[in-house]
């Protein structure tokens, strides 16, 4: 994949977000890809499970059709990139932020700040911190 496929005019009108380096060049390498090991702790301990990026060339699991079902739900500024095995995703926040947003889970069981929780700071404190289970 392009850098530009990330940035044609669509994506750049719906997300009206800048999205972090790394990130990007995650994407262009792994588009939709499912990472191995996929394991991520929460701050509280918990663990949570990386299924697979949101792509930008498969309707499918597409990042933008994605986008538009949860945007409903979510608070303004909380962009999904990846999706666990139970229909949750994994979200940038740029709320605080429009430069350096945070990693943030968004439970599709709750509601509003409800369906929030913090993961880490940035993508690649996400990538570097995937591990595989402790039960495997």
């Amino acid at each position: 994949m392009k850098e530009d496929g990330l940035y044609n005019k669509e994506n750049r009108e719906k997300f009206n977000v800048i999205f972090p380096q790394d990130y990007k060049n995650c994407v262009m390498k792994y588009n939709g890809g499912h990472p191995v090991p996929n394991i991520f702790f929460f701050e509280d301990g918990g663990e949570g499970v990386f299924d697979c990026l949101l792509s930008y060339t498969n309707e499918y699991i597409s990042i933008t059709v994605t986008y538009d079902i949860i945007t409903p739900y979510i608070p303004k500024g909380i962009i999904p990139f990846a999706t666990d095995p139970f229909g949750n995703k994994i979200c940038f926040d740029f709320r605080n932020d429009k430069h350096s947003p945070t990693i943030v889970f968004y439970d599709s069981d709750e509601c509003d700040e409800q369906a929030i929780e913090y993961i880490c700071s940035t993508f690649t404190n996400l990538i570097d911190s995937l591990h595989f289970s402790e039960n495997e």
